[in-house]
């Protein structure tokens, strides 16, 4: 992964125990081989914030941004129809996206997509006043997965859940996963566990890009858990491909076609 990203340009390094002691001094570091670091890295604890900004920033620019749920699509002549709230919005090209609800908005018009709903959950402590995990740290050997947030909080996850299992199961693999590493996470009081949903492809990659024999339709799908971190250069691949400005072929790796499924009946026609 780190030779991967340095080709990329980006600065991440293998780090030796004794490293990884002066980055993050409480962290128990009995069994640890080694690690990878980037100092470049951020994590962004305000996630609505950024997409109201976003939308924000868009409204301004002239777009029109309607909160409502949406329901069937269909395609019309030149494009496709959207059923949203009470109301019904044509246009002519049309991009799908819309997380774990994707494939039962493309079933509305007979796409079938592989991308199936997985729960996942994150467990949130009481507040410490020393910031003792100010990186993110992902230890997938022991399934551990955690960071100490701006006000205090520990928030963690247990990367082995499958989403089945009951919530105190969840929390004592997790804390136990994390005590491993950290040892005050055994006894931290947990606060609260928040549940979410994956939109998991069969290769946990996103789905991106146009539909064979759906003109004007476009998807941007099946993140598999990484959609926020890479929602920008989605949107601008997205954007460059309708409007042009991109070769097609750019986004050919993470095409539909890859799964090679029926995208609808035959007897579909647009």
């Amino acid at each position: 992964h780190v030779r991967l990203q340095n080709r990329l340009g980006i600065p991440s390094r293998i780090v030796t125990p004794a490293e990884i002691g002066l980055l993050v001094p409480a962290l128990r570091l009995q069994g640890v081989a080694g690690g990878s670091w980037c100092a470049e890295d951020g994590f962004l604890e305000d996630c609505h914030g950024v997409t109201a900004q976003l939308a924000r920033r868009a409204g301004d620019s002239g777009v029109t941004v309607l909160f409502e749920e949406a329901g069937e699509i269909r395609p019309i002549s030149g494009g496709w129809r959207l059923r949203a709230g009470e109301r019904e919005v044509s246009c002519r090209r049309l991009v799908l996206a819309a997380g774990a609800d994707t494939p039962s908005l493309g079933a509305s018009f007979g796409l079938r997509l592989p991308i199936r709903p997985v729960r996942r959950r994150l467990a949130f402590t009481e507040a410490l006043p020393e910031q003792l995990l100010p990186p993110l740290v992902v230890a997938p050997e022991r399934g551990f997965a955690g960071k100490q947030l701006a006000y205090g909080v520990f928030y963690l996850g247990w990367l082995g859940e499958t989403g089945e299992e009951e919530e105190l199961d969840f929390l004592e693999r997790g804390l136990a996963a994390g005590a491993s590493l950290l040892p005050l996470l055994a006894e931290l009081p947990v606060r609260r566990v928040l549940s979410g949903v994956y939109d998991q492809s069969p290769d946990s990659r996103p789905i991106l890009g146009g539909v064979e024999g759906c003109k004007g339709l476009y998807l941007a799908a099946g993140f598999s858990g990484h959609g926020f971190m890479i929602a920008p250069a989605v949107g601008q691949a997205i954007a460059a491909l309708i409007t042009g400005e991109a070769d097609p072929d750019t986004l050919a790796p993470f095409s539909l076609q890859r799964f090679r499924v029926p995208t609808r009946p035959e007897d579909l026609t647009i």
